[in-house]
């Protein structure tokens, strides 16, 4: 086996064709073999790295580094190898040279759990965290004044750095390059190698700081250089973030405010209403909520505050919502609803806030819609006409576009409760008054014909009543009074729905079910005949359902 080992490795040896991702994963492979041949893997690696060009070398080399960490960060661990072995292979990294000297310093500036530290403090000493990260700045601060010093060329070492958005060599260069001091040169330098900017913005920041009047003068060079729109987007934004006074954003042209707010802003306290009006006018629904739950959660925002904000976002352009927006949308309507829910006006609106966000809430959080439904029969009978035909007229649903439709069905479906209901109680005298409107709405609607099946749907939400059987008293009253086929049947319907998906139990279950029914209509028939009906259908649909269930059982089906 191990003369198939070995043989395998030289066979890979004989095909590496002078790759760095092969070379990479052979020092890997490396560790495992015995001294003669890692020799020779050592040898032809040499070999082959001084034909390498300068940026494979540096990425072979930087694999032998994140080896000698590794083994020497955990060497406490049965897998580590030994120190004489890693003698080795420091003395093979020292070999490795590239022809231009700034592609020796890119290891410096690693992402991630990689560390530039050849010796770092184990990871069982005590403080090892702080050790490491004083001694890997002590390491940065020594080889980026040696770079300086030797006149080395920093484009080349920015463009080695530039594939990685997050690498840190622009935090290290306001810190060190130039004794921390802003050097428009490197700010082109690193624009120049890195299109998204990243780099170079974040050396801007962190060397311009709070200097309103030095983002000033880099706007204007960068303006007349010719630099992107994107580009002056992102100087705009770093001084808005930074500064106290009015951004010069503000003063931006239109284009320029648009690719700002693509991402909200995280701007000082004193500039939060500026950063939502200018988010609010240019922003896309997402990235203003954003910005405007930063500010709200920071109680800079009032609750009338927000209720004015919230004016008419429903226009605002918008793309995919996520699982954010309907995090901040549900604190938003809870402040809202709490401080509203008495307010028509205002409660009608944020009911409209509600439908619209209804997808990213749960029917518990639309209260505001609960409210609504509950105490004004025109908000049932409005979605009424758009769902469903009328008598004698073209319905609304045959002039209205087809998601709209679509939509109003799903709000029908999601509005589950008893008209005038609160807080578990339903008035008799409220709730026979909302009835009448709203068999009067259905009528100037030509839908009379909807009522009882439309009201038998919400009297199955009702609570029980006092005597703890469903309905309570109040519907109980109203299906005497106004009860008929239809309304039996779609309360019978709407309850045998909402049983949803079920495990299947030889009919043991349907048996039980049927049982409460038929006890629960007992119950009522001698004072509410027309209710106890619709409890004896569904205790006959279980005890239906609990035969079959056995006879499927007892058959094998």
């Amino acid at each position: 086996m191990r003369q198939v080992a070995d043989g395998y490795v030289r066979l890979l040896l004989d095909h590496m064709e002078f790759s760095a991702d092969r070379w990479q994963n052979m020092i890997r492979v490396a560790e495992e073999l015995r001294e003669g041949l890692r020799k020779e893997v050592f040898d032809r690696l040499l070999c082959e790295t001084a034909q390498m060009p300068d940026r494979e070398a540096a990425a072979v080399k930087k694999a032998i580094r994140d080896l000698l960490y590794r083994h020497r960060f955990y060497q406490a661990s049965s897998w580590a190898l030994p120190e004489e072995q890693l003698i080795t292979y420091e003395a093979l990294l020292d070999k490795i040279h590239t022809r231009r000297p700034e592609y020796e310093y890119g290891y410096l500036f690693c992402t991630g759990m990689d560390s530039p530290l050849l010796h770092p403090a184990p990871y069982q000493t005590e403080g090892e965290m702080e050790n490491n990260d004083r001694a890997t700045e002590a390491l940065i601060k020594e080889k980026l004044e040696e770079f300086e010093s030797q006149g080395y060329d920093m484009a080349i070492l920015a463009e080695l750095c530039a594939e990685d958005d997050y690498n840190p060599l622009a935090r290290w260069l306001a810190k060190y390059w130039r004794q921390g001091e802003w050097d428009f040169e490197t700010f082109q330098i690193l624009l120049s190698r890195q299109p998204s900017g990243t780099m170079a913005v974040e050396y801007m920041e962190r060397t311009v700081k709070n200097d309103s009047g030095k983002y000033g003068e880099i706007l204007a060079a960068a303006r007349q250089l010719g630099y992107t729109k994107e580009v002056l987007a992102a100087i705009y934004r770093a001084e808005a973030c930074a500064t106290e006074g009015v951004p010069l954003a503000d003063k931006a042209e239109e284009d320029i405010k648009k690719i700002f707010w693509r991402r909200s802003l995280a701007c000082r306290e004193c500039n939060a209403h500026w950063s939502l009006r200018e988010s609010r006018k240019y922003a896309k629904l997402g990235v203003f909520l954003q910005q405007l739950y930063q500010f709200y959660d920071a109680k800079r925002v009032s609750v009338p505050e927000l209720y004015a904000y919230l004016e008419g976002i429903e226009e605002m352009p918008h793309g995919k919502a996520d699982g954010l927006t309907g995090y901040y949308m549900e604190k938003f309507l809870s402040a809202l609803q709490q401080a509203y829910l008495s307010d028509k006006k205002k409660c009608q609106r944020i009911s409209q806030l509600e439908v619209f966000f209804m997808n990213l809430l749960r029917w518990e959080d639309m209260k505001c819609f609960h409210h609504m439904i509950k105490n004004f029969p025109e908000v049932l009978a409005q979605l009424v006409s758009v769902i469903f035909q009328h008598d004698y007229t073209r319905g609304e649903a045959d002039k209205l576009d087809e998601r709209y439709v679509h939509n109003a069905y799903s709000i029908y479906d999601k509005a589950r409760f008893c008209p005038t209901e609160e807080n578990g109680k339903v008035s008799k005298e409220r709730l026979e008054q909302w009835l009448l409107q709203f068999r009067e709405l259905l009528e100037r609607n030509d839908q009379s014909r909807l009522f009882g099946a439309v009201v038998g749907r919400l009297f199955s939400f009702s609570p029980p009543g006092e005597d703890g059987h469903k309905p309570c008293e109040a519907v109980r009253d109203m299906i005497e009074k106004y009860g008929d086929e239809r309304m039996r049947d779609s309360y019978c319907a709407a309850v045998y729905n909402r049983r949803g998906v079920f495990t299947p139990s030889a009919g043991r279950a349907e048996k039980e079910m049927a049982e409460g029914f038929r006890e629960n209509a007992d119950y009522l028939v001698s004072r509410y005949p027309e209710t106890a009906r619709i409890f004896y259908e569904l205790s006959d649909t279980y005890e239906r359902e609990a035969k079959q269930e056995r006879e499927e059982a007892e058959n094998g089906k």
